[in-house]
């Protein structure tokens, strides 16, 4: 993984939708920053997002 081997901190999201990817990418520890967009998301799932994920 990029984050890992570089020590770079990574921040994506955007094309993702649901609690259940950003999970995912979290637990594997692929990502520093979630930057779940609205507009693509839902108001609802970004804020569950949030709530569910928030360290």
């Amino acid at each position: 993984m990029l984050r890992q081997q570089t020590g770079i901190v990574v921040a994506l999201g955007e094309a993702e939708r649901t609690r259940c990817r950003f999970r995912e990418l979290l637990i594997r520890e692929a990502v520093d920053i979630i930057r779940a967009g609205v507009g693509r998301t839902g108001l609802s799932e970004y804020l569950s997002v949030a709530q569910a994920f928030h360290r």
